[in-house]
Protein backbone atom coordinates (compact mmCIF):
# COMPACT_ATOMS: atom_id res chain seq x y z
CA UNK A 1 0.00 0.00 0.00
CA UNK A 2 1.34 3.44 -0.91
CA UNK A 3 1.75 5.76 2.09
CA UNK A 4 0.53 9.29 1.35
CA UNK A 5 1.61 12.52 3.03
CA UNK A 6 -0.23 15.34 1.21
CA UNK A 7 1.33 17.95 3.52
CA UNK A 8 4.23 17.68 5.95
CA UNK A 9 5.18 20.15 8.68
CA UNK A 10 8.92 20.45 9.33
CA UNK A 11 10.81 22.26 12.10
CA UNK A 12 14.51 23.05 12.54
CA UNK A 13 15.84 24.71 15.70
CA UNK A 14 19.30 23.15 15.68
CA UNK A 15 21.18 26.38 16.32
CA UNK A 16 20.03 30.01 16.24
CA UNK A 17 17.38 30.11 13.51
CA UNK A 18 13.75 29.15 14.16
CA UNK A 19 12.74 27.51 10.89
CA UNK A 20 9.37 26.07 9.91
CA UNK A 21 8.22 24.77 6.53
CA UNK A 22 5.19 23.08 5.04
CA UNK A 23 5.73 20.98 1.93
CA UNK A 24 3.38 19.09 -0.33
CA UNK A 25 4.09 15.46 -1.07
CA UNK A 26 5.40 16.38 -4.53
CA UNK A 27 7.99 18.73 -2.97
CA UNK A 28 6.14 21.98 -3.61
CA UNK A 29 6.92 24.51 -0.87
CA UNK A 30 3.68 25.77 0.66
CA UNK A 31 5.39 27.74 3.43
CA UNK A 32 8.98 28.61 4.30
CA UNK A 33 9.58 30.62 7.49
CA UNK A 34 12.95 31.44 9.07
CA UNK A 35 13.30 33.73 12.09
CA UNK A 36 16.96 34.75 12.26
CA UNK A 37 18.79 35.61 15.48
CA UNK A 38 21.83 37.21 13.81
CA UNK A 39 21.20 40.67 15.22
CA UNK A 40 20.73 39.29 18.73
CA UNK A 41 24.02 37.37 18.74
CA UNK A 42 26.08 39.93 16.79
CA UNK A 43 27.31 41.83 19.90
CA UNK A 44 28.82 38.58 21.22
CA UNK A 45 30.63 37.64 18.01
CA UNK A 46 28.91 34.27 17.85
CA UNK A 47 25.91 32.25 19.01
CA UNK A 48 25.22 32.23 22.77
CA UNK A 49 23.45 28.88 23.43
CA UNK A 50 21.26 30.04 26.33
CA UNK A 51 20.06 33.11 24.43
CA UNK A 52 19.40 30.98 21.37
CA UNK A 53 17.20 28.48 23.20
CA UNK A 54 15.20 31.22 24.92
CA UNK A 55 14.58 32.91 21.58
CA UNK A 56 13.30 29.64 20.14
CA UNK A 57 10.87 29.29 23.04
CA UNK A 58 9.44 32.74 22.33
CA UNK A 59 9.32 32.34 18.55
CA UNK A 60 8.46 28.76 17.63
CA UNK A 61 4.67 28.96 18.05
CA UNK A 62 4.55 32.23 16.10
CA UNK A 63 6.70 30.74 13.32
CA UNK A 64 4.37 27.73 12.99
CA UNK A 65 1.32 29.98 12.99
CA UNK A 66 2.86 32.13 10.26
CA UNK A 67 3.66 29.03 8.21
CA UNK A 68 0.01 27.96 8.26
CA UNK A 69 -1.07 31.47 7.30
CA UNK A 70 1.43 31.55 4.41
CA UNK A 71 0.30 28.13 3.18
CA UNK A 72 -3.40 28.86 3.58
CA UNK A 73 -3.81 25.65 5.55
CA UNK A 74 -5.09 24.42 8.90
CA UNK A 75 -3.36 21.98 11.30
CA UNK A 76 -5.80 19.26 10.23
CA UNK A 77 -4.31 19.40 6.71
CA UNK A 78 -0.93 18.15 7.98
CA UNK A 79 -0.40 14.39 7.75
CA UNK A 80 3.17 14.05 9.10
CA UNK A 81 5.72 15.97 11.17
CA UNK A 82 9.50 16.17 10.76
CA UNK A 83 12.01 17.80 13.08
CA UNK A 84 15.77 18.07 13.47
CA UNK A 85 16.92 15.88 16.39
CA UNK A 86 20.67 16.62 16.11
CA UNK A 87 23.40 17.61 15.96
CA UNK A 88 23.21 21.10 17.37
CA UNK A 89 22.78 23.08 20.58
CA UNK A 90 21.00 20.86 23.08
CA UNK A 91 18.67 23.57 24.40
CA UNK A 92 17.72 24.74 20.93
CA UNK A 93 17.09 21.21 19.68
CA UNK A 94 14.84 20.46 22.62
CA UNK A 95 12.55 23.38 21.83
CA UNK A 96 11.88 22.22 18.28
CA UNK A 97 11.61 18.53 19.10
CA UNK A 98 9.23 19.04 22.03
CA UNK A 99 7.00 21.33 19.99
CA UNK A 100 6.97 18.84 17.10
CA UNK A 101 6.14 15.96 19.44
CA UNK A 102 3.27 17.90 20.99
CA UNK A 103 1.87 18.79 17.56
CA UNK A 104 2.16 15.19 16.34
CA UNK A 105 0.66 13.72 19.50
CA UNK A 106 -2.22 16.19 19.54
CA UNK A 107 -3.27 15.24 16.01
CA UNK A 108 -2.14 11.56 16.12
CA UNK A 109 0.35 12.11 13.29
CA UNK A 110 3.48 10.16 12.38
CA UNK A 111 6.71 11.94 13.33
CA UNK A 112 10.29 11.48 12.22
CA UNK A 113 13.51 13.02 13.49
CA UNK A 114 16.02 14.09 10.83
CA UNK A 115 19.76 14.56 11.17
CA UNK A 116 20.66 18.18 10.42
CA UNK A 117 23.44 17.24 7.98
CA UNK A 118 21.12 14.89 6.09
CA UNK A 119 18.90 17.92 5.63
CA UNK A 120 21.76 19.91 4.13
CA UNK A 121 22.62 16.93 1.93
CA UNK A 122 19.09 17.06 0.52
CA UNK A 123 18.73 20.87 0.35
CA UNK A 124 19.27 20.94 -3.41
CA UNK A 125 16.94 18.03 -4.20
CA UNK A 126 14.09 20.34 -5.16
CA UNK A 127 15.91 20.88 -8.45
CA UNK A 128 14.77 18.57 -11.26
CA UNK A 129 18.43 17.79 -12.07
CA UNK A 130 19.21 16.54 -8.55
CA UNK A 131 20.94 13.17 -8.92
CA UNK A 132 19.89 9.80 -7.72
CA UNK A 133 22.65 8.40 -5.51
CA UNK A 134 25.50 7.73 -5.43
CA UNK A 135 26.87 11.26 -5.09
CA UNK A 136 29.52 13.17 -3.16
CA UNK A 137 28.42 16.07 -0.96
CA UNK A 138 30.39 19.01 0.39
CA UNK A 139 28.70 20.57 3.43
CA UNK A 140 30.22 23.89 4.55
CA UNK A 141 28.96 26.17 7.31
CA UNK A 142 29.99 27.82 10.54
CA UNK A 143 29.98 24.48 12.31
CA UNK A 144 30.71 21.98 9.55
CA UNK A 145 33.21 21.54 6.74
CA UNK A 146 33.02 17.94 5.61
CA UNK A 147 32.79 15.66 2.60
CA UNK A 148 30.27 12.83 2.53
CA UNK A 149 29.43 10.00 0.19
CA UNK A 150 25.80 8.99 -0.28
CA UNK A 151 25.55 5.50 -1.76
CA UNK A 152 22.71 4.08 -3.85
CA UNK A 153 20.82 3.10 -0.68
CA UNK A 154 21.15 6.57 0.88
CA UNK A 155 23.74 5.30 3.33
CA UNK A 156 25.98 8.21 4.33
CA UNK A 157 29.71 7.98 4.98
CA UNK A 158 32.04 10.77 6.11
CA UNK A 159 35.08 10.88 3.84
CA UNK A 160 36.77 13.93 5.34
CA UNK A 161 36.12 16.75 7.78
CA UNK A 162 37.83 19.73 9.35
CA UNK A 163 40.45 19.08 12.00
CA UNK A 164 39.91 22.47 13.62
CA UNK A 165 37.84 25.46 12.46
CA UNK A 166 35.06 25.06 9.92
CA UNK A 167 35.20 27.31 6.85
CA UNK A 168 32.34 29.51 8.03
CA UNK A 169 33.96 29.75 11.45
CA UNK A 170 37.21 30.92 9.80
CA UNK A 171 35.31 33.62 7.90
CA UNK A 172 33.64 34.77 11.12
CA UNK A 173 36.78 34.79 13.27
CA UNK A 174 38.87 36.63 10.68
CA UNK A 175 35.97 38.98 10.09
CA UNK A 176 35.97 39.77 13.79
CA UNK A 177 39.68 40.67 13.54
CA UNK A 178 38.72 43.12 10.80
CA UNK A 179 35.93 44.61 12.90
CA UNK A 180 33.02 43.06 10.99
CA UNK A 181 29.77 42.10 12.65
CA UNK A 182 28.79 38.46 13.09
CA UNK A 183 28.24 36.62 10.81
CA UNK A 184 31.05 37.91 8.58
CA UNK A 185 30.94 35.53 5.62
CA UNK A 186 28.61 37.57 3.42
CA UNK A 187 30.45 40.80 4.21
CA UNK A 188 33.76 39.27 3.15
CA UNK A 189 32.14 37.82 0.02
CA UNK A 190 30.68 41.20 -0.97
CA UNK A 191 33.93 43.11 -0.37
CA UNK A 192 35.93 40.47 -2.26
CA UNK A 193 34.12 41.40 -5.46
CA UNK A 194 35.87 44.79 -5.28
CA UNK A 195 39.37 43.39 -4.75
CA UNK A 196 42.24 41.61 -6.50
CA UNK A 197 42.65 38.09 -5.12
CA UNK A 198 46.30 37.88 -6.25
CA UNK A 199 47.67 40.64 -3.99
CA UNK A 200 47.60 38.73 -0.70
CA UNK A 201 48.20 34.99 -0.88
CA UNK A 202 46.94 32.85 1.99
CA UNK A 203 47.94 29.24 2.68
CA UNK A 204 45.77 26.36 1.48
CA UNK A 205 46.31 23.63 4.08
CA UNK A 206 47.10 20.04 3.11
CA UNK A 207 46.92 20.91 -0.59
CA UNK A 208 49.26 18.10 -1.62
CA UNK A 209 48.20 15.50 0.94
CA UNK A 210 45.99 12.53 0.11
CA UNK A 211 43.72 13.11 3.10
CA UNK A 212 40.27 14.55 2.48
CA UNK A 213 40.33 16.40 5.80
CA UNK A 214 40.42 20.19 6.09
CA UNK A 215 42.32 22.58 8.31
CA UNK A 216 41.77 26.34 8.53
CA UNK A 217 43.74 27.16 11.70
CA UNK A 218 46.90 27.96 9.72
CA UNK A 219 44.99 30.29 7.42
CA UNK A 220 43.45 32.01 10.43
CA UNK A 221 46.90 32.58 11.96
CA UNK A 222 48.26 33.82 8.63
CA UNK A 223 45.40 36.30 8.42
CA UNK A 224 46.04 37.51 11.97
CA UNK A 225 49.72 38.15 11.23
CA UNK A 226 48.94 39.94 7.96
CA UNK A 227 46.37 42.14 9.70
CA UNK A 228 49.03 43.14 12.24
CA UNK A 229 51.45 43.99 9.42
CA UNK A 230 48.89 45.99 7.46
CA UNK A 231 47.91 47.96 10.56
CA UNK A 232 51.55 48.90 11.13
CA UNK A 233 51.93 49.94 7.49
CA UNK A 234 48.65 51.78 6.99
CA UNK A 235 47.31 52.53 10.46
CA UNK A 236 43.95 51.05 9.42
CA UNK A 237 42.67 48.50 6.93
CA UNK A 238 40.18 49.97 4.52
CA UNK A 239 39.58 50.69 0.84
CA UNK A 240 41.61 48.72 -1.69
CA UNK A 241 43.76 47.09 0.99
CA UNK A 242 40.65 45.70 2.67
CA UNK A 243 39.10 44.58 -0.62
CA UNK A 244 42.29 42.79 -1.71
CA UNK A 245 42.64 41.14 1.70
CA UNK A 246 39.09 39.80 1.57
CA UNK A 247 39.49 38.61 -2.02
CA UNK A 248 42.68 36.69 -1.22
CA UNK A 249 41.13 35.16 1.86
CA UNK A 250 38.01 34.04 -0.01
CA UNK A 251 40.11 32.58 -2.81
CA UNK A 252 42.15 30.45 -0.41
CA UNK A 253 39.13 29.10 1.48
CA UNK A 254 37.25 28.25 -1.72
CA UNK A 255 40.32 26.54 -3.21
CA UNK A 256 40.76 24.42 -0.08
CA UNK A 257 37.12 23.36 -0.06
CA UNK A 258 36.91 22.45 -3.74
CA UNK A 259 40.31 20.76 -4.02
CA UNK A 260 39.26 18.06 -1.57
CA UNK A 261 35.69 17.80 -2.85
CA UNK A 262 36.78 17.09 -6.42
CA UNK A 263 39.52 14.79 -5.15
CA UNK A 264 36.79 12.77 -3.41
CA UNK A 265 34.70 12.59 -6.59
CA UNK A 266 37.62 11.22 -8.60
CA UNK A 267 38.74 8.82 -5.86
CA UNK A 268 35.23 7.34 -5.61
CA UNK A 269 34.63 7.57 -9.38
CA UNK A 270 31.41 9.50 -8.81
CA UNK A 271 30.26 12.14 -11.29
CA UNK A 272 27.92 14.20 -9.09
CA UNK A 273 28.91 16.74 -6.42
CA UNK A 274 26.20 18.24 -4.18
CA UNK A 275 26.88 21.37 -2.13
CA UNK A 276 25.08 22.49 1.02
CA UNK A 277 25.44 24.58 4.17
CA UNK A 278 25.60 28.32 4.75
CA UNK A 279 28.95 28.84 3.03
CA UNK A 280 27.57 27.28 -0.16
CA UNK A 281 25.90 30.68 -0.67
CA UNK A 282 29.37 32.17 -1.22
CA UNK A 283 29.42 33.56 -4.76
CA UNK A 284 32.97 32.43 -5.60
CA UNK A 285 32.38 28.94 -4.21
CA UNK A 286 29.32 28.56 -6.41
CA UNK A 287 30.91 29.85 -9.62
CA UNK A 288 34.20 27.99 -9.05
CA UNK A 289 32.40 24.74 -8.26
CA UNK A 290 30.51 24.91 -11.55
CA UNK A 291 33.60 25.99 -13.52
CA UNK A 292 35.75 23.19 -12.12
CA UNK A 293 32.92 20.73 -12.54
CA UNK A 294 32.76 21.55 -16.24
CA UNK A 295 36.54 21.09 -16.57
CA UNK A 296 36.66 17.86 -14.58
CA UNK A 297 33.46 16.33 -15.99
CA UNK A 298 31.69 16.42 -12.62
CA UNK A 299 28.09 17.65 -12.48
CA UNK A 300 27.68 20.16 -9.62
CA UNK A 301 24.36 20.63 -7.83
CA UNK A 302 23.77 23.79 -5.82
CA UNK A 303 20.95 24.55 -3.37
CA UNK A 304 19.05 27.82 -3.81
CA UNK A 305 20.91 30.61 -1.99
CA UNK A 306 18.04 31.04 0.48
CA UNK A 307 18.22 27.34 1.38
CA UNK A 308 21.96 27.26 2.04
CA UNK A 309 21.55 28.49 5.61
CA UNK A 310 19.61 26.46 8.17
CA UNK A 311 16.01 26.00 7.07
CA UNK A 312 13.14 23.57 7.51
CA UNK A 313 12.51 22.95 3.80
CA UNK A 314 15.59 20.73 3.68
CA UNK A 315 14.37 18.80 6.74
CA UNK A 316 11.01 18.22 5.05
CA UNK A 317 12.67 16.99 1.85
CA UNK A 318 14.80 14.49 3.75
CA UNK A 319 11.79 13.37 5.79
CA UNK A 320 9.51 12.80 2.79
CA UNK A 321 11.89 10.21 1.37
CA UNK A 322 12.10 8.36 4.67
CA UNK A 323 8.37 8.52 5.42
CA UNK A 324 7.51 7.11 2.00
CA UNK A 325 9.81 4.18 2.85
CA UNK A 326 7.76 3.54 5.98
CA UNK A 327 10.22 5.02 8.47
CA UNK A 328 9.07 7.00 11.48
CA UNK A 329 9.82 7.50 15.17
CA UNK A 330 7.84 6.80 18.29
CA UNK A 331 7.32 9.82 20.52
CA UNK A 332 10.07 8.82 22.97
CA UNK A 333 13.02 9.60 20.65
CA UNK A 334 15.63 11.96 22.08
CA UNK A 335 17.66 14.86 20.83
CA UNK A 336 21.37 14.12 20.32
CA UNK A 337 23.63 17.16 20.45
CA UNK A 338 26.62 15.47 18.80
CA UNK A 339 25.95 12.63 16.39
CA UNK A 340 27.54 11.69 13.07
CA UNK A 341 25.28 11.39 10.05
CA UNK A 342 26.98 8.05 9.35
CA UNK A 343 25.26 6.51 12.37
CA UNK A 344 21.74 7.40 11.24
CA UNK A 345 21.88 6.00 7.72
CA UNK A 346 18.89 3.77 7.19
CA UNK A 347 16.53 4.14 10.15
CA UNK A 348 17.36 7.12 12.41
CA UNK A 349 17.99 6.06 16.04
CA UNK A 350 14.97 6.09 18.34
CA UNK A 351 16.93 6.97 21.47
Amino acid sequence: MTVRFPYILAIDTSCDDSAVAILKEDGHIAADIVYSQNEIHAPYGGVVPEISSRQHVSRIARAVQEAFFQAGLQPRDIKAVAVTFGPGLIGSLLVGVQFAKGFAQGLSLPIIGIHHIEGHLMAACGDATFPSPPFISLIVSGGHSAIYMCDKNYQFKTLGETRDDAAGEAFDKIGRMLGFNYPAGKTIDDLSALGDDNIYVFPVAMRSKATLDYSFSGLKNSARLLIQTLLKEHGEIKGKVLFDFCAGLRKAIVAALLNKAFMACHAQEIKHLVLGGGVSANSLLRTEAVRRGDLEKIQVHLPPVNHCVDNAVMIARAALRRLKEGQQHTLDFNVIANVSVDTVSGQPPNR
